[in-house]
């Protein structure tokens, strides 16, 4: 069993993943506003120190990690994602979503009343080499693709960029050949640096 800070339809929620159990079920029903997502495969809980002691209280052996409950998320200047794994027998098929800041990418097989959808989203455009659709994370665009995609949706991930707390020596200004990497939760790298076309 294990809890996991995530973004839903634009609300900060804990989703707590664990094999299929009626029992469980029935105690995570004894939080208030606790949510079974159709979307994610999964039972969420609010985002509330009140709700997450209760769920610690009712599973004291559950796997939780040290950030998935912050009381004041604007002063915890970090990295984190966020990341719903697809089920091993929905992998290589569905629709693969990651919000990636500003950007939404979708990976999906080819379809032209997908495609459809995809071109009214304001902005949204081919990358030929990634082979993806990529569309603007604008207020509202995530929600419309999950209500459209619903459970074709096999995968998804959000990567929710915060402020960055770094060392005194990392927050000076960059020089011109200086590069700032950092290494984010999910193994990505994070590469911070001034114009350079060649490095681009």
């Amino acid at each position: 069993m294990r809890a996991t800070k995530i973004i839903h339809r634009g609300e900060h929620r804990i989703q707590v993943d664990f094999p299929y159990n009626q029992e469980i079920a029935g105690l995570i029903k004894q939080i208030q506003d606790a949510k079974w997502s159709k979307t994610l495969g999964a039972w969420h809980i609010p985002y509330t120190e009140r709700a997450f002691n209760q769920l610690k209280k009712l599973f004291p052996k559950m796997d939780c990690p040290p950030n998935v409950f912050v009381e004041k998320p604007e002063e915890s200047k970090l990295i984190s994602s966020i990341a719903v794994h697809p089920k091993p027998s929905q992998q290589r098929k569905g629709v693969s979503v990651q919000v990636i800041g500003r950007k939404i990418i979708l990976k999906l097989p080819k379809n032209d009343r997908d495609t459809r959808f995809i071109v009214s989203l304001r902005y949204s455009r081919w990358d030929p080499k990634q082979f993806c659709w990529i569309v603007p994370n604008y207020p509202g665009n995530l929600e419309l693709i999950n209500d459209y995609f619903k459970d074709r949706i096999s995968e998804l991930i959000i990567h929710e960029e915060q402020e960055v707390k770094t060392s005194t020596d990392a927050q000076r200004t960059l020089n011109a050949n200086e590069l700032l990497i950092i290494k984010t939760k999910t193994g990505r790298l994070k590469l911070i640096f001034g114009f350079n076309k060649a490095l681009s």
